[in-house]
């Protein structure tokens, strides 16, 4: 998967989005010994494509879970949170690589809470929501639409290229805001230096 786009709403801050690179693999071959004494040797062994479909299957679905899980415990308050997990596609009839959506969901807190995640598998637990999820006969994932948390137009970022460097600035200042930090942009000097300054007034939550 090569990109996410997380978008959440929170009736203590403005909705907003933010673009994440994630670079994942999955192995596609396993090696054994064959032989003893001098004769032995590795073998490399190709994995069935199933098999190697199912493991990013999970994969993909694992960081999902863990994104949303990150997200409700980040930010205190927040409702919901979108996600659309994106990966680098060629396109059947053109020939063009694009990046094409794999998963979406959009997950609110308390149906989240409620969930025994250490029981459930993380695609049995993003389907207790609204979630685009589609595979072929060979478990490989299909494209999906992405989805969309309502009240989020106004700060969508799509891509996270359309965004002056000074306005993706501000957007990170608020999300520091939310998470209980205090934060203040630097001048701007185009120097590839400090942004922005953070302070945790509390940094030590739970002591014993």
């Amino acid at each position: 998967m090569d990109w996410v786009n997380l978008r959440s709403t929170s009736p203590t801050m403005a909705p907003h989005s933010f673009r994440q690179v994630l670079r994942d693999t999955v192995e596609r071959s396993t090696t054994r010994q064959r032989g003893a004494g001098k004769n032995a040797r590795t073998v490399t062994i190709p994995r069935k494509t199933e098999d190697i479909n199912r493991d990013y299957a999970n994969l993909v679905t694992d960081r999902a879970r863990a994104l949303i899980s990150r997200a409700f415990e980040a930010v205190p308050g927040l409702e919901r949170v979108g996600i659309s997990l994106y990966r680098s596609m060629s396109h059947p009839l053109r020939g063009h690589t694009y990046r094409g959506c794999i998963l979406a969901v959009i997950a609110d807190r308390p149906t989240w809470q409620a969930i025994i995640h250490r029981h459930v598998t993380a695609e049995n637990a993003l389907r207790n929501f609204q979630l685009n999820l589609r595979f072929d006969q060979s478990y490989a994932m299909q494209e999906v639409p992405p989805l969309h948390v309502p009240g989020t137009g106004s700060a969508r970022i799509g891509t996270g290229y359309d965004l002056e460097p000074v306005e993706f600035e501000r957007l990170v200042q608020r999300l520091l805001t939310a998470m209980g930090f205090t934060a203040s942009l630097t001048k701007a000097s185009h120097d590839g230096g400090v942004d922005i300054e953070a302070n945790n007034p509390q940094p030590i939550v739970v002591a014993k």
